[in-house]
């Protein structure tokens, strides 16, 4: 059965401390936004004008992409429709949404789908949403030239999507708590700032919504990391498939 979401702000201390952190991300997107234009309109046409652009284009894509997470979260305690869902359709959603934000970080996508599609009870949206925070997370945390991958494998009745990175890694101390919507940021400062842990508290949320469960792993700083979302399918699986190289590899 489907499980109950996490609650995100158990008392008023826990809400005021969420959107201090909250401020503090989109005042940290907002700013270089702003340098980047002013210094656009006092060299335009010169050399720099396209990573000047490229600047301000990213930090809008990640500002609407937080503003998209937060109304996930808010979403996820009200009612949702389920449906019967396609996951190959859910993933081809998620890799053509984040296709472009992927070659802009000069990053190689790879993408392993089994030659068997498999069908869940959930929310379309819902799911392309978490997934694409999990993919958003691990381009995010991941210097550019490096490697972010998307796996599925069945395993027994379920199926579990791992969205792996070649990026900055997670200490191991962090691991217990990096799901967590107020986790303590993964220095990474230099790759994009803080991480209030919007992403992952969405994509647990999402996951536990749909009767499932998300796990966090990483061999240490500077090793990666790897999120796994474990989903049960809809029908009793007969049979596991094993992977096949579906989409194949994206590059810059």
């Amino acid at each position: 059965m489907p499980g109950k979401p996490p609650t995100f702000a158990s008392d008023e201390a826990h809400l005021t401390k969420f959107l201090t952190g909250l401020v503090h991300d989109i005042r940290n997107g907002i700013s270089p936004l702003m340098m980047s234009v002013q210094m656009l309109k006092r060299s335009l046409e010169d050399d720099r004008s396209r990573d000047l652009l490229g600047t301000a284009e990213r930090q809008i894509s990640h500002l609407l992409r937080l503003v998209e997470q937060i109304s996930d979260l808010a979403q996820l305690r009200g009612n949702i429709e389920m449906r019967d869902v396609q996951l190959g359709m859910v993933l081809d959603s998620v890799v053509g949404s984040h296709s472009r934000l992927v070659a802009s970080a000069g990053h190689t996508l790879n993408v392993e789908l089994p030659e068997t599609d498999f069908y869940l009870s959930g929310n379309f949206h819902l799911l392309a949403r978490a997934l694409g925070a999990l993919v958003d997370n691990a381009v995010r945390f991941t210097p550019p030239g490096g490697t972010v991958g998307i796996r599925v494998t069945q395993q027994g009745d379920g199926v579990t999507i791992a969205v792996t990175d070649s990026g900055v890694g997670i200490p191991e101390a962090l691991l217990p708590v990096v799901t967590e919507p107020m986790s303590v940021e993964r220095r990474a400062s230099e790759f994009g700032g803080g991480c209030l842990g919007i992403g992952l508290a969405t994509a647990q949320a999402a996951a536990i919504l749909h009767g499932g469960s998300l796990s966090v792993s990483s061999e240490g700083e500077g090793k990666g990391s790897t999120v796994r979302m474990h989903l049960p399918l809809r029908v009793p699986a007969t049979g596991a498939a094993e992977p096949a190289k579906a989409t194949g590899t994206l590059e810059s």
